[in-house]
């Protein structure tokens, strides 16, 4: 018996829907692939963010041990100091030796002392805002007492002190002091010594860090003369 022919209808329809079905399973395959795509977009964005985290982390790092060397420099730079003078002042008779060498250890240990710059002239972070929004200039110095550079730079600032005689405010931040950390933020005084001028509208007009203080510039940024 011949197999009944198919209607042309019903061929039309079972094409349509074979049609349908490769249409079905392609787009079923591009989700898919779309899905992965989406998974591994989503995936390099986190590992990206996630390198991104620990290189942060690892750079604040870097920079709170480098902070940490600067504010205590004076403790690597005056042993090398000593060391320097045994090699370079080589005594040999251990009675001419001992004495020579104990001087040059009380003498560094004196200079020390006398350049220390002391203590925070403020004995809060509100009472350093009051001198800051005083709407005079002020003179801002961020130092250390164990910092080479900020020893170093004590007699020029001693002589800035007098060259203001009163005429501008004077700030001085000591950053072992809990009280120095917001304004250490504020004004990203992360290198010691930091010298900033701030002028009555509360902006910085002048800094200069790592470096001995310039009290010539410091005294241009504040608007006076050499008295």
């Amino acid at each position: 018996m011949e197999p009944r022919p198919q209607h042309p209808f019903h061929a039309c329809v079972a094409d349509n829907l074979k049609q349908f079905e490769l249409f079905a399973h392609h787009t079923h395959s591009v989700c898919r692939s779309s899905h992965r795509i989406r998974t591994g977009v989503s995936t390099s964005v986190k590992a990206t963010f996630g390198l991104l985290t620990v290189l942060e982390s690892l750079q604040r790092e870097v920079m709170s041990f480098t902070e940490m060397l600067n504010a205590y420099s004076i403790w690597i730079a005056f042993p090398g100091f000593l060391l320097g003078v045994v090699m370079l002042v080589p005594i040999k008779r251990w009675s001419v030796r001992i004495p020579v060498y104990t001087s040059v250890l009380v003498i560094g240990l004196v200079a020390i002392l006398v350049l220390r710059p002391g203590d925070s002239t403020v004995s809060s972070t509100a009472e350093a805002n009051e001198i800051l929004a005083s709407g005079q200039p002020v003179f801002v110095e961020f130092f250390s007492n164990s910092c080479t550079l900020c020893l170093a730079s004590e007699p020029n600032v001693r002589s800035l002190r007098s060259a203001i005689d009163g005429r501008a405010e004077m700030l001085r931040l000591n950053v072992q002091d809990e009280l120095s950390l917001p304004l250490m933020r504020r004004y990203s005084a992360f290198s010691l010594p930091t010298f900033v001028v701030v002028d009555g509208a509360g902006e910085v007009t002048w800094r200069q860090s790592s470096s001995l203080l310039d009290v010539d510039a410091a005294l241009a940024a504040l608007g006076l003369e050499a008295t």
